[in-house]
């Protein structure tokens, strides 16, 4: 995110769309750190994914949830942390106990839901039990990272002021890894809507 942010990835205000992604196209050899280019495949791991296992199917079922972010973006958190103290936000929202935190987000506005599964015999699946990670697998794509604030105006009980560092990535696979062995168990295609 960083060396990104270091980058000149912003659209000039006299540079034309054709100008700007011919700019941004040489930029994907640009080296970001150690090997890691700005095209490099990378993979990403959401925070925020249920496992379900259906018994009479003989399969493990995940879904990826999103991060609500302001309009027009929905987002998947692949990392999040609580920053600051908050009390500004108290004394806007008063009667809340908010936090305030950091998000690093995957901005999914145009891709499906991530959801997927692999079949999976009951006596393993039952070795799989929290061992289970989802991997989105993907490139970055212009205009690679934004920010956004997320302040809880929504519902009354919303407890979260969100700082959103945005990544635009193309993504391409889900990998269903289990975490404790390294072993790939499933991979699937992810496809953008019509």
């Amino acid at each position: 995110m960083n060396a990104l942010q270091a980058m000149a990835i912003t659209k000039g205000k006299y540079e034309s769309d054709a100008k700007y992604l011919s700019r941004m196209k040489e930029l994907e050899s640009e080296q970001l750190y150690d090997e890691l280019t700005v095209g490099s495949l990378l993979a990403f791991k959401p925070v925020d994914v249920k496992w379900t296992y259906d018994a009479n199917q003989g399969k493990w079922e995940y879904m990826v949830r999103e991060h609500s972010v302001m309009p027009p973006s929905d987002a998947i958190a692949i990392s999040s942390r609580k920053i600051g103290n908050a009390d500004q936000w108290r004394a806007i929202f008063p009667g809340r106990n908010l936090g305030e935190y950091e998000t690093i987000a995957i901005d999914t506005t145009r891709a499906f839901h991530i959801i997927g599964g692999f079949p999976s015999p009951a006596e393993k699946a039952a070795l799989l039990e929290n061992k289970l990670d989802v991997l989105v697998i993907g490139k970055l794509a212009p205009p690679y990272v934004r920010g956004e604030q997320v302040l809880p105006v929504k519902h009354s009980n919303d407890t979260r002021v969100d700082n959103v560092r945005l990544v635009t990535v193309r993504m391409q696979e889900a990998w269903v890894v289990n975490r404790v062995s390294g072993e790939v168990l499933a991979k699937s295609k992810l496809r953008a809507p019509r």
